[in-house]
């Protein structure tokens, strides 16, 4: 009976928890729904992530919109729970020179990967240690991107001009996609799963379908520098992108047309990563200097801005349930926003 009440009150104080934490921010899951109406978007930082010394490349939210896993150039990466702002995890990294992670659909592996040429795969379980569980060697350059397909594929992007599939229990690659003339910087996942999109340094973005082999269905143009960051909309029949040429561009996928262009005219920094509220409503902008951005899809116009970070801001998420924003900087922090 004793363990009754105990677990009870337990329950009672983590659901108090969840709504202090959410006292003002259902905005990003209600907005949408009338169709740009007068709604004001405010975010505010609800949570500060601090505990890595150097710069945070990359952090990847977890499926259940609470933990994150974030990788750092302290040659540690992090696994957060960013609901009560707590350390849940730390990996020591074999390299210092990191420049992405992921975090698998079911939540149980993350990995990371950078200018060692080589992803590491670690799993995050309850009860599981920082053993490495897999190590992807075969990429000529170093490594943009690593995005888990499923528990078992993943898709990474690299410097030698290509991005592969792979099988993880195999560790061996059963689809190359090389046709672009320069780096890849990004990729991002379709929502089914199975269409993807690569971003170069040659200006171009690349659509993929890893069911018709390693030739692009779609190549969509427009930007005048390096493409730096991609983002799919919740249905999966649009896609965002953000370059150096200071600019985010709005892709349809269904008409194969570019849409719209979200600039500021008096900010010229590159855009170092970009995402997209579940509703669809909103695209967030993270730049090498000043603020994230955040963009009104409906009229196209600047929703708001978060500042808070004191140097560049190298990644800017949506939680999948679409309640919290979070940024990470190379101020060796990441600052939730709800």
């Amino acid at each position: 009976m004793e363990d009754e009440e105990v677990k009870e009150l337990q329950d009672r104080l983590k659901d108090l928890k969840l709504q202090r934490f959410d006292d003002a921010s259902p905005i990003l899951p209600k907005v949408g729904g009338d169709g740009g109406g007068a709604q004001q978007l405010v975010l505010k930082p609800r949570r500060k992530l601090e505990g890595h010394f150097g710069k945070i490349y990359a952090f990847e939210w977890g499926p259940d919109s609470r933990n994150l896993v974030s990788a750092s150039q302290d040659a540690n990466m992090f696994v957060w729970n960013a609901l009560f702002g707590l350390k849940v995890q730390g990996i020591t990294l074999p390299s210092a020179w990191v420049m992405c992670c992921g975090y698998s659909p079911a939540g149980d592996l993350v990995s990371t990967a950078g200018l060692d040429n080589v992803v590491w795969i670690y799993k995050v379980a309850e009860g599981s240690t920082e053993e490495i569980t897999s190590e992807l060697s075969g990429h000529e350059g170093y490594i943009s991107s690593c995005s888990f397909l499923t528990e078992k594929q993943m898709i990474t992007t690299s410097g030698d001009c290509s991005a592969a599939l792979w099988d993880l229990p195999s560790r061996r690659v059963l689809t190359e996609f090389t046709e672009h003339s320069l780096d890849v910087n990004c990729s991002a996942i379709s929502p089914d799963g199975h269409v993807f999109a690569t971003g170069s340094c040659d200006s171009t973005i690349k659509l993929w379908d890893t069911r018709v082999g390693n030739r692009s269905i779609r190549t969509f143009l427009g930007h005048e520098s390096d493409v730096n960051a991609l983002a799919f909309f919740p249905d999966g029949n649009a896609i965002v992108s953000g370059s150096d040429d200071s600019t985010c561009r709005l892709y349809d996928i269904r008409s194969y047309a570019m849409l719209n262009v979200f600039t500021e005219t008096q900010h010229y920094s590159g855009v170092t990563s970009a995402a997209v509220s579940k509703s669809g409503r909103y695209i967030f902008t993270a730049y090498d200097s000043g603020p994230v951005y955040c963009w009104n899809t409906i009229s196209g116009t600047l929703a708001t801005s978060l500042a808070g970070h004191d140097k560049r801001v190298s990644r800017v998420r949506v939680s999948p349930d679409g309640t919290a924003v979070a940024t990470a900087s190379w101020d060796s922090t990441i600052i939730v926003w709800a």
